[in-house]
């Protein structure tokens, strides 16, 4: 219905539904309803800061007494709905329904890309309302306007932050380290670091990431109950593709200190591990500086071919693609490749485009 709805039918019901909101987003069908409601406003709202949208009801629209109902903007209706929900963002992050709209909330007040709603794996919907959809033969929103960045009223950057501000506040170290090993609460997380990280917030002392990480951010001092949490964290599946996320985030000392402190000593270990080998390909393939990576072709050299032939050849393409990022250490990865593969003379290492084409050493 919201599909063949106009902005001032859509800004209505926005209307009447704000006493009740909370209540819609963690219903399991009524939370559908607001995710597609919040994504046609996205698209509405360039419009609106364009000044292309009326705030007047118009043809059709107009009330049978044919009086015109003025009705808020879709930047006033998107503000009340994030002072609605701050104040309960932690729980709704846990919501199986609700953590999907306020990914959608986020990705509407910064004016980022919305993922592509036909494609499952890049979509922002929920597998529930993607599955909703499709069986009653409905069309994803795939207006061109949610896949690239958008233009947003100046007062959603400061209600960004300051949603960003206080919800980071209010979220305990226990509840962050809940919300990282949370299949619904680590999304959003993720998602919130990454705009902090735009915003220069990440790694501040007591940040959002430092209670995630249990104080690294702040303190590099050794610390066992910390290093058991991240270990156990490495070997689980929602909890490395939150590490993943962190890496690819952090600043060169700090990806340092987490390379140091918990990859480095247990290279070989953990790049072998079925989970925790991607944690390991995102330290190399991130990479911040050509020291850095040196630093880490020097330790993963002697495992090189164990990688390539066990396996686990993504280990050895992330130093690759970092490398081709970085343009440093080609010379010190082909030494690497040359070893894993057996190959040591000038015959043997021409050979080596049909060596890792079909990975099979020199013999």
């Amino acid at each position: 219905l919201f599909r063949i709805s106009s902005e001032y039918q859509i800004k209505r019901f926005f209307a009447l539904t704000r006493d009740d909101t909370v209540r819609l987003v963690i219903h399991r069908f009524s939370s559908h309803t607001i995710q597609t409601l919040l994504l046609l406003t996205a698209v509405a709202l360039e419009r609106e800061v364009r000044g292309e949208s009326s705030d007047l009801a118009t043809g059709e629209d107009v009330d049978s007494d044919a009086v015109r109902t003025e009705m808020p903007k879709f930047e006033e209706l998107v503000l009340k709905l994030v002072d609605t929900l701050q104040p309960m963002w932690s729980f709704l992050m846990l919501n199986e329904y609700a953590s999907h709209i306020l990914r959608v909330l986020l990705l509407v007040l910064s004016g980022r890309p919305i993922e592509d709603q036909a494609n499952s794996k890049n979509s922002i919907k929920s597998r529930r309302s993607a599955k909703y959809v499709e069986d009653r033969n409905g069309e994803p929103i795939n207006h061109p306007a949610l896949a690239k960045q958008r233009t947003v009223p100046e007062s959603f950057t400061t209600a960004l932050d300051n949603l960003l501000e206080k919800a980071s506040e209010s979220i305990s170290e226990i509840v962050a380290r809940d919300l990282a090993n949370s299949p619904v609460g680590s999304p959003v997380l993720q998602l919130m670091l990454s705009l902090q990280a735009e915003k220069g917030q990440l790694e501040n002392s007591g940040s959002l990431l430092d209670k995630c990480l249990m104080g690294l951010v702040s303190d590099s001092s050794a610390h066992p109950r910390r290093d058991a949490v991240i270990g156990m964290m490495l070997q689980d599946v929602v909890g490395s593709h939150f590490l993943q996320k962190a890496v690819e985030l952090m600043s060169p000392k700090l990806l340092q200190r987490f390379y140091k402190q918990y990859i480095c000593s247990k290279l070989k270990e953990l790049a072998f591990h079925p989970i925790s080998n991607f944690v390991v390909q995102s330290v190399l393939s991130n990479a911040k500086t050509d020291q850095q990576l040196k630093s880490m072709i020097a330790e993963i050299q002697p495992h090189v071919g164990d990688l390539l032939f066990k396996q686990r050849p993504g280990v050895v393409r992330a130093l690759l693609d970092s490398s081709i990022r970085l343009k440093c250490g080609a010379t010190e990865i082909t030494d690497a490749l040359y070893q894993g593969l057996g190959a040591s003379d000038e015959k043997e290492r021409k050979e080596l485009i049909n060596l890792l084409a079909f990975l099979v050493p020199y013999s």
